[in-house]
């Protein structure tokens, strides 16, 4: 029996626990941070020049499969715990 359609209010609280559920750690990795908060990458670009990278698809491609949030901190010049916190204020700022 198939089940019924959800309703638009189900849906919106099921994105809302997902995203409320996704820890951010220095292992995430940055294609899945991208899908669950697709605003950080425009972000993540205004951190640091090393950033603009993302915005070649190329790279990009490669980075949201195996990229860590370890890694970007590095490539980018910060701690992974400060670039953690940031990422996170900016998560809050915006939802």
């Amino acid at each position: 029996m198939e089940e019924p359609p959800k309703s638009e209010r189900e849906q919106t609280n099921e994105k809302q626990e997902s995203k409320e559920s996704f820890e951010i750690t220095p292992k995430t990795i940055v294609g899945t941070l991208i899908k669950n908060y697709p605003f950080i990458k425009e972000y993540l670009v205004s951190l640091s020049p090393e950033y603009e990278k993302l915005n070649n698809p190329i790279i990009f491609g490669t980075m949201k499969k195996v990229g860590t949030l370890d890694m970007l901190s590095q490539v980018g010049g910060f701690k992974t715990n400060d670039l953690i916190e940031k990422i996170g204020k900016e998560i809050e700022r915006k939802i």
